[in-house]
């Protein structure tokens, strides 16, 4: 009965030992994650930050552009093209890769092209508006949106960048026009990354567009979710009349995952430990027990040596 006990016992102290260790381990390692995550939500934080200044400054130029014809009574195109090179020049944050000016046709049913600085891409004048009908529905939009610079549907290039056509409808001497401009998103990614050397992090933007019948559904703009991500931090905001949303998903390899050296040390120390503890009161516990044994029997030995002896004539 003794021995069951004091196996009971030891298996016992064992089991408490592990499960403290493990409990301790698990405490240090949530530490260490919140430690991670808070860290990972500040940069994800500050990165969003970036993202939409650098699309507020991009909204600029547009603009400058529509005042330069609001106060002109008649703007050539030379004058166009050398306002568009002055403000790339004196912006800080550039990602407006074309511009144009667009006009309503004669018939008053459509709109066309008038200047523009694109003479290859989507706003050349010599390519239709309705070859990519989401720059046709934004000029609509900015319409309806008078001197609002208003954010219109993503789509892909013929190369795979990913554009949004902005535009900013006025009235100038000649009736309405539209500044439009095309926000390259691909620049403004890749512009995070190579600046801020962002290993272990993943963009992935969504946006919900205002178009022609109301607010349009949530779609991709550009990036995608990280399988297998440990945490993803999302920022919410609007620009140009646009419900942007901003997500980072980061895995281990930001600043090197969540340090969970200390955890793992005091797991595997509990466990050793307690392997050892135990060990080392089971072998004091044995040798108790068989010292006590050999005392009893060499007690009943010299108990029955006695006994003999008294009983001899």
């Amino acid at each position: 009965m003794r021995t069951a006990l004091t196996w009971i016992f030891l298996i016992l102290l064992a089991l408490g030992g592990l499960y403290g260790s493990y409990a301790l381990s698990q405490a240090f390692r949530t530490d260490a994650r919140e430690a991670w995550q808070k860290e990972a939500a500040q940069a994800a934080r500050w990165l969003s930050g970036t993202v939409l200044g650098w699309l507020a400054e991009s909204y600029t130029p547009l603009s400058g552009l529509a005042i330069l014809f609001e106060n002109s009574r008649e703007v050539t195109e030379i004058e166009f093209l050398g306002a568009t090179d002055a403000l790339e020049a004196r912006a800080t944050a550039f990602f407006l890769d074309a511009k144009a000016v667009a006009r309503r046709q004669a018939d008053g049913e459509g709109w066309s092209i008038e200047f523009s600085n694109d003479p290859l891409g989507p706003l050349s004048p010599d390519s239709p508006l309705g070859r990519h009908p989401e720059i046709i529905e934004n000029i609509q939009v900015a319409v309806d949106h008078p001197d609002q610079v208003m954010l219109g549907r993503p789509f892909s290039a013929d190369d795979g960048s990913r554009y949004s056509p902005a535009a900013l409808a006025i009235q100038d001497v000649r009736g309405p026009l539209v500044v439009i401009g095309l926000v390259n998103y691909d620049a403004i990614a890749n512009g995070l990354f190579d600046i801020h050397n962002l290993d272990g992090l993943q963009l992935h933007i969504q946006g919900r567009f205002e178009e022609t019948s109301g607010p349009g559904a949530e779609r991709d703009v550009i990036g995608e979710p990280m399988a297998g991500a440990l945490y993803s931090v999302t920022t919410r905001t609007v620009s140009a009349g646009t419900d942007l949303s901003i997500t980072w998903y980061m895995n281990e390899k930001f600043r090197n995952g969540p340090k969970e050296h200390l955890s793992l040390l005091t797991l595997w120390s509990g466990i050793v430990g307690t392997l050892i503890i135990t060990a080392f009161i089971a072998f004091f516990v044995q040798r108790n027990q068989t010292i006590t044994r050999r005392v009893q029997e060499a007690t009943a030995e010299l108990k029955k040596v006695s006994q003999a002896v008294e009983q001899s004539p």
